[in-house]
């Protein structure tokens, strides 16, 4: 099962249940910065939109959602300062 909830103005979050392998995320990341990217229409005037993608993966005795949503927000960081429309790695420990 995967959910997507808007956490704040540009911050949204893609939780997926049952997923163990993190290159399973940087597919997924992956294949949402190339939806992300595609060039659109807004009035006629086109749109170019780029995003920053942190990942997290819980463990088998992680169970705060809190910690794992800040594991993402540091891998997002990561990503920003690598250059938009990157995906960054889930931090160590």
């Amino acid at each position: 099962m995967r959910t997507v909830s808007r956490l704040a103005g540009d911050e949204f979050a893609i939780v997926c249940e049952d997923i163990t392998d993190i290159d399973v995320l940087r597919v997924m990341a992956d294949r949402v910065l190339q939806e992300i990217s595609r060039p659109s229409q807004v009035t006629g005037c086109p749109v170019t939109v780029t995003a920053s993608i942190g990942l997290a993966l819980s463990g088998p005795t992680d169970h705060d959602a809190e910690e794992l949503l800040h594991g993402a927000d540091l891998a997002m960081y990561t990503a920003k300062q690598a250059d938009t429309g990157r995906r960054g790695p889930t931090p160590p420990g």
